[in-house]
């Protein structure tokens, strides 16, 4: 009978320990999962400012450049323009924010017009001929 009094000592014990260990492993868990959205919450913050960032930089070069093509052509006209991947499947994407993440951005063209101030007359560098490349 003694023997039957010490094993349930023991898991008395037992149970107690892996039962403050389940306390605490749960505790830390919530800690974990707390500064897991924070990162995730922090990430999603400086992706917002450096697609903000990109944003504002490329309009200000953009800007330069309409600039300074204007004076190297005074009858042209000519902006930089940020190629953008389409969805693969074919349809527009919904959200905005989405569709103009740089992510999405794949190159910069330059579309030009020497001869026309309006933007419709305007082709992409790949359209000219070699003598208006090299003008």
């Amino acid at each position: 009978m003694k023997k039957f009094k010490h094993v349930n000592k023991k898991a008395f014990e037992q149970y107690n320990n892996f039962t403050t260990q389940q306390e605490q492993l749960s505790r830390r868990r919530e800690e974990l999962d707390s500064s897991q959205q924070s990162i995730e919450e922090l990430v999603a913050h400086l992706d917002r400012i450096k697609d903000e960032s990109i944003e504002r930089t490329f309009k200000q070069i953009s800007k330069e450049f309409a600039t300074i093509f204007e004076r190297l052509v005074p009858a042209g006209h000519g902006r930089l323009v940020i190629q953008r991947r389409s969805d693969p499947r074919g349809r527009e994407e919904d959200d905005e924010e989405q569709r103009r993440s740089v992510e999405n951005y794949t190159g910069v063209g330059i579309s030009v017009s020497f001869n026309s101030k309006h933007m419709d007359e305007q082709q992409k560098v790949q359209q000219l001929s070699g003598g208006q490349k090299s003008e």
